[in-house]
């Protein structure tokens, strides 16, 4: 495939890093790897509207190697994106499911006396 898709530092699946949550006021990076010359890269959000690569549109921005990223992220950002690339040999999409929660809370593992991340 074109493209392969990294989301944000927490995962919901192990396999497949399709899903991600992160705290309201956070910034997050959607990473879409592609390779292939000449490129084409755009990302859907979840209010269906299109950024190419390199773009800025608000707290949007599309780095040019392609990852999404988000200042102060809220509430209204939850929901689907999708990372698409084509070019001359054809096309790829991949898609990351947002979660966005108000506060993460930190407590100590009694087993390995490390903390341990809960989501609220």
């Amino acid at each position: 495939s074109l493209s392969q898709l990294y989301v944000g530092m927490w995962c919901l699946t192990m396999e497949r890093c399709t899903s991600t949550i992160v705290v309201n006021g956070e910034r997050l990076l959607l990473h879409c790897l592609s390779s292939g010359e000449p490129l084409r890269l755009t990302w859907t959000i979840p209010s269906g509207v299109v950024l190419n690569r390199p773009q800025r549109a608000g707290r949007y921005a599309v780095l040019p190697n392609g990852t999404l990223a988000i200042q102060q992220v809220s509430v209204y950002d939850r929901g689907s994106y999708v990372c698409r690339s084509a070019n001359e040999y054809g096309s790829s999409q991949l898609s990351a499911s947002v979660i966005v929660i108000l506060h993460s809370v930190f407590q100590m593992n009694k087993d390995s006396q490390e903390p341990s991340q809960l989501y609220m």
